[in-house]
């Protein structure tokens, strides 16, 4: 018995879940109203697509700039390390048959080096990790500053994050302005 009522959920989950995205969409779609003041007001609404807001930006496009350049570095080191190694790997081959001891030794020590350019690797890719959230988190609040003047400016209750939004008119969203707006402000980099 609750094999069949397990089965009969998961084959009505798609049809559930169908429902309510329907719900939330026809609840999306009535006219939005807000309390404010003790009065009923029409709640005027707007969108932002943050990621283009960041990457767009003369901040962002120079801190994807300096990601870049630190990243190229980093791999270049890496590659100058990887292609080292690989030359005396494959120069193992040479001393297999002649000298076993040797090549046992060399090649746990080529071992050893690729675990730990393995390590390099990993720990370059985390630098490089939270060096983007820094500049990210920066760029975040100074855009955050420019949206809620462009809001307050606009009369705009509230922005929401285009990425959330199933659909929306172009006319609400900000984000051209918005990426305007910051451009205006000294740089943060």
């Amino acid at each position: 018995m609750k094999r069949s009522a397990a089965r009969i959920s998961i084959a009505l989950a798609p049809a559930l879940a169908l429902a309510l995205a329907l719900a939330l969409v026809l609840a999306a779609a009535r006219p939005v109203i807000a309390k404010s003041g003790g009065k009923w007001k029409d709640t005027r609404v707007a969108c932002l697509d943050l990621s283009r807001a960041m990457a767009d930006t003369k901040d962002g496009k120079t801190a994807q700039a300096m990601l870049q350049k630190d990243f190229d570095a980093k791999q270049k080191d890496l590659d100058l390390k990887s292609a080292d190694l690989k030359a005396k790997v494959a120069g193992l081959e040479t001393i297999k048959q002649s000298s076993p001891n040797e090549y046992a030794a060399l090649k746990d020590k080529y071992e050893r080096e690729l675990v730990a350019l393995t390590e390099q690797f990993t720990a370059y890719q985390e630098q490089l990790d939270k060096k983007e959230q820094g500049l990210s988190a920066k760029i975040a609040s100074k855009l955050q500053g420019v949206v809620g003047s462009i809001a307050k400016d606009r009369g705009i209750d509230m922005v929401l994050a285009k990425d959330g939004v199933f659909w929306t008119d172009a006319s609400f969203d900000v984000t051209p302005q918005v990426i305007e707006e910051y451009d205006k402000l000294p740089p943060l980099f």
